[in-house]
């Protein structure tokens, strides 16, 4: 039987204070080829799972200036290792479909996968693993934390509420933030809280519901969705019904490890604080004094120190924000993290 494991290695020079070893790992989920990513200067150093956010993209040709790769440079210059995981039809080894025709279940098993391969590179140092979720990947973790047992978590910029909840709230106040009127707004929420319970609950596809004239306006307006075809958001719409049926109040009570919830005071993106803040209670509630909460100051979705939210707006509606956020990452974002795994290790 072939090993789950095969690997390819090769000195990164790019690092600008120190020489890191990165060895691109093939991980098998069934018969789907994954390719892993294993950053470390030192082997036997504790190692941060970086699950990272929605996008279907590549992880591993990112410029070095992504906050991404600013992030594993921090948490390599602080001591511990990186292991990534490319979604589904990306990267060296990929022989599966792409991320975004696999639904969510199927993502979660994909990074399981990835921390199989963990277990067996660190067996009998276990205590060593930790997870770092950004965004979609905050909600993964949990999952995979209630089944394999990390030593700590940390996410950033995730929501703990129902993928159809989160869609009303971003509606809500994106659509403030970026000028639309209240009275216009509340008609548009009433519209939309319709068509996603038909979508979520009542199990009509996105077609079924955009047949209607007016619900294809709003789905076109606000999402871009031409009303045909099952994608939505750059992914399957399955993806969505699937992550829609996850009750995370339910699966963070199971999780048993240490586990930090931060908000970035101006992220648009996670909308507000509550949704960490009450993964943090949760974690107390049930594990006391296990459980931690931060708004990080003037800090975005990408770790960009943007001050506030309505920057952010602005910055985006004058086509400045992606040369911005590379310039302007927010380094305090790594003593978080890197301090509160630390902390697990004592």
């Amino acid at each position: 039987m072939k090993s789950l494991f095969s690997f390819f290695l090769f000195l990164s020079i790019v690092r600008p204070c120190f020489a890191t070893t990165k060895e691109y790992v093939e991980i098998r989920n069934g018969e789907k080829l994954l390719t892993g990513i294993f950053q470390f200067r030192d082997e036997s150093s504790p190692v941060i799972y970086f699950l990272q956010g929605f996008t279907c993209m590549s992880i591993g040709n990112l410029s070095e200036n992504h906050p991404y790769n600013k992030l594993v440079d921090g948490f390599l210059e602080k001591g511990f290792s990186v292991f990534q995981l490319e979604k589904s039809g990306f990267g060296k080894f990929s022989n599966s479909v792409l991320c975004a025709d696999i639904g969510f279940a199927e993502e979660v098993t994909d990074f399981e996968q990835g921390y199989e391969y963990l277990k067996k590179r660190f067996k009998g140092l276990e205590n060593k693993i930790f997870i770092f979720g950004h965004s979609l990947g905050g909600s993964i973790a949990p999952l995979i934390a209630t089944k394999f047992k990390p030593s700590g978590i940390v996410v950033y910029g995730a929501g703990i509420r129902s993928w159809s909840d989160y869609l009303i709230e971003v509606t809500r106040y994106q659509g403030i933030w970026n000028g639309r009127d209240y009275e216009e707004n509340g008609l548009l929420l009433a519209k939309l809280k319709d068509y996603y319970y038909r979508w979520f609950n009542n199990g009509e596809s996105l077609m079924e519901i955009c047949r209607d004239t007016a619900a294809a306006r709003v789905f076109s307006d606000l999402w871009g969705y031409s009303g045909t075809g099952h994608y939505f958001l750059g992914r399957h719409e399955l993806f969505f019904r699937e992550l829609n049926s996850v009750n995370y109040y339910g699966i963070w009570k199971w999780v048993s490890c240490p586990v930090y919830a931060i908000y970035g005071e101006a992220d648009v993106e996670a909308i507000y604080p509550d949704d960490m803040k009450t993964i943090s209670e949760i974690i107390n509630h049930y594990k006391p004094g296990t459980g931690k909460f931060l708004i990080l100051e003037g800090t975005d979705h990408l770790f960009a120190k943007t001050g506030t939210i309505e920057n952010v707006i602005k910055l985006r509606k004058a086509g400045e924000y992606g040369n911005f956020i590379y310039e302007n990452f927010n380094p305090a974002i790594i003593d978080e993290v890197t301090n509160f795994f630390h902390q697990s290790l004592e």
